[in-house]
C-alpha cells in the first residue's frame, strides 16, 4: 500500500526468460482514461511515483516498473544486460504484455531518455509526454553532481539522511524533517545486515559511459515528438535551466513547462504544485 492509504498490486513481468522485473499497477486496467506509465531515473525505483501514482489511481491506471538492476527488479552479472537499448525494449514488451495500446509517459532522466527513444520506433504508443525535470541534454555541472549520487557504500540510516541532505538541501527548500527522511526512504534500501544502500545494482554504471558516447543528447528524438509534451522543471534545478526550458519550448511548440517552486532535481511529484500540473495536462489528453 502507498503512503497515503492507496492500494497498488505488486506484480512481475518477464522481460526475458532470464529477467523479471517488479511492476507496480495502481487503478482500474478498464478505466476509460488514457493510461500512465510512470519511468524512474538512474539510480532511483518505482517507489518515486507512491504518492502521484496514488492520486490519479481513482480515474486512472497507473504502471511504475523497476527498470532491470534496480528496486526489486532482477540482476545480472553481465553489463550487457543493462545496455539502454535493452530497457527501451522491456518498456515496449510490457505494455504489450499490459495490452496498453496507448499511454501516457512520466520519466525522469533515465526514464525520460527511454521514453523518447521509445518513441522513434513506436509512436502510435504515445498519448504525451511528461518529463520530470529532465531535458534533451544535460549540463556539465550537473553530470559531476549527478555522479555523487551513485554510491554504493553501506550507511546508517542517519548517515544515509544527513547524504541526502548534503546533496540535495539547496534545491529543495520547502523540505522539513518528514521529507527528508521520505527522500531518503526512496533513494535507499535496508539490507539484511540493518545497513542502508543505494536501491541499485553498482554495474548498472558501467554502462552509462557507452550510452552518452553513443548518445550526446536527445535533441533529436525531442524535437520530432508530436503529441503534446509537459515539462515539470524545479524552481532550482541544475539539471534544467530556465534557459534549457526556454530551448524546448522553442524547439518544439507542444511544449508547456510548469515550474515547481521550492525544489530541484527532480520534483518529488507529491508537490500540490506537481499534482495540479499533471493533472491539468492529463485532462488534456483525456479530452
Amino acid at each position: 500500500m502507498a503512503e497515503g492509504g492507496t492500494a497498488f498490486r505488486e506484480t512481475g513481468f518477464a522481460a526475458t526468460p532470464e529477467m523479471n522485473l517488479y511492476v507496480r499497477e495502481f487503478g482500474d486496467p478498464a478505466s476509460p482514461n488514457v493510461p500512465l506509465i510512470a519511468l524512474h531515473g538512474y539510480w532511483r525505483t518505482s517507489r518515486d511515483f507512491e504518492e502521484l501514482a496514488g492520486h490519479l489511481a481513482p480515474s486512472r491506471y497507473v504502471l511504475t516498473p523497476d527498470m532491470r538492476g534496480r528496486g526489486r527488479s532482477d540482476r545480472s552479472t553481465d553489463v550487457a544486460d543493462y545496455a539502454f537499448e535493452r530497457l527501451v525494449d522491456d518498456i515496449a514488451r510490457l505494455l504489450a504484455a499490459r495490452g496498453i495500446a496507448r499511454a501516457v509517459f512520466l520519466g525522469t532522466a533515465l526514464g525520460a531518455y527511454v521514453a523518447m527513444r521509445l518513441w522513434l520506433s513506436r509512436p502510435e504508443l504515445f498519448a504525451g509526454f511528461i518529463f520530470n525535470d529532465t531535458a534533451p541534454e544535460a549540463p556539465r555541472s550537473a553530470g559531476a553532481k549527478a555522479a555523487t549520487f551513485s554510491g554504493g557504500d553501506e550507511r546508517s540510516f542517519e548517515e544515509a539522511l544527513a547524504m541526502i541532505k548534503e546533496q540535495n538541501a539547496p534545491g529543495f527548500t520547502r523540505h522539513g524533517d518528514a521529507e527528508w527522511e521520505k527522500m531518503t526512504r526512496r533513494a535507499y534500501w535496508q539490507i539484511e545486515n540493518g545497513a542502508w544502500v543505494r536501491d541499485f545494482d553498482q554495474l548498472t554504471n558501467q554502462d552509462i559511459p557507452r550510452m552518452v558516447a553513443a548518445t550526446p543528447d536527445f535533441w533529436r528524438e525531442y524535437n520530432s515528438i508530436s503529441v503534446p509534451i509537459a515539462v515539470l522543471r524545479g524552481e532550482n534545478s541544475e539539471f534544467l535551466t530556465r534557459e534549457v526550458a526556454d530551448r524546448m519550448v522553442a524547439a518544439n511548440p507542444n511544449t508547456t513547462v510548469y515550474t515547481i517552486p521550492g525544489c530541484g532535481h527532480p520534483p518529488m511529484l507529491w508537490e500540490p504544485e506537481s499534482y495540479a500540473a499533471v493533472d491539468e495536462f492529463l485532462a488534456r489528453i483525456d479530452g
